[in-house]
């Protein structure tokens, strides 16, 4: 039954098919997840990532073949096209929900400390002091390693399995929520609820800054790998045509660790600095100032390529 709400080529005529997917898939595995784990907190997070990726990976294939990126009549573009919009709005179907459940049950969603031992945003109760001295370098190379790591890896996975980037992709819109949730948490504790609409606007706006280069990167070296997976099993090794894919499918994995590379820069120089002063406590009209403008360009951008068909 789920097979035919979701086939691929609903999701090829609209990329709405693929937002609810991501809702659906991760919903129902967290549900499953909590049942199945209930004496096992701890597993619950992981177990959902695998099982929403589990439930997914069929529908993906499929779309593989559907959207005919094995015909060599179809430009690299637009093969590309087809995979972004599938990778894009399934990840925001899937943040959007474990976003939702973290804010109930913030335990439950599986979180970088977790995963990366890495140190968590913490918001001052004394907003308005700067925060603590910190090496920039030190906390650029760490964060640009760490995300470098799952770009690689999302590359490799796709290059190997075709679809299996999804895990990574999947496993950081949960990552993600549960960073958005955790600042939160920490700074609905020192401020009214009337204001939780504002805070919940202006901290999601600066993950923002970071976050939306950041999963772009990842969606193109997923692409990359998945494009040149194609090539490999469908043309001659070293053929004029395995040769032109590898190359763009390159060029677009040097894009993507231009632009990991600039996700990192903002994430250390912009999204920490405003987050620790406590910015969203004291005056949240610039941020959402500029979240809302970055979020209508996105949107006027996304409306012209529809259009357009590019």
């Amino acid at each position: 039954m789920l097979h035919k709400i979701f086939n691929a080529k609903n999701i090829e005529k609209s990329a709405n098919y693929a937002l609810f997917a991501g809702v659906f898939f991760t919903l129902v595995s967290f549900i499953t997840s909590s049942y199945l784990f209930r004496n096992v907190p701890s597993l619950i997070g992981v177990s959902t990532v695998i099982f929403t990726v589990t439930m997914t990976l069929p529908i993906l294939l499929t779309f593989f073949d559907d959207i005919a990126l094995y015909d060599k009549k179809k430009s690299f573009a637009v093969k590309t096209k087809k995979l972004l919009d599938f990778y894009i709005y399934f990840f925001i179907g899937s943040f959007v929900t474990f976003f939702l459940v973290s804010l109930v049950m913030p335990s439950k969603v599986l979180s970088s400390e977790q995963i990366y031992g890495t140190t968590k945003i913490i918001v001052p109760k004394t907003a308005g002091l700067p925060p603590p001295p910190i090496d920039a370098n030190q906390l650029l190379f760490g964060i640009f390693k760490n995300n470098f790591s799952v770009m690689i890896a999302a590359f490799v996975l796709s290059l190997i399995f075709g679809a299996g980037s999804l895990f990574l992709l999947t496993l950081n819109a949960s990552i993600f929520a549960s960073t958005l949730s955790s600042i939160l948490w920490q700074t609905m504790q020192n401020t009214d609820y009337v204001y939780l609409y504002s805070l919940i606007s202006c901290n999601m706006g600066i993950l923002f800054f970071h976050m939306l280069p950041e999963v772009i990167a990842y969606f193109l070296s997923a692409i990359a790998g998945a494009l040149l997976y194609v090539s490999i099993t469908k043309e001659s090794l070293f053929s004029e045509e395995f040769k032109k894919t590898m190359k763009k499918s390159l060029l677009v994995l040097l894009i993507a660790i231009g632009v990991l590379l600039i996700s990192a820069l903002i994430e250390v120089k912009l999204s920490r600095n405003l987050i620790a002063s406590g910015v969203c406590l004291k005056n949240t009209s610039y941020v959402l100032i500029a979240t809302v403008l970055i979020f209508i360009g996105l949107i006027i951008f996304e409306m012209k390529r529809k259009k357009t068909g590019s």
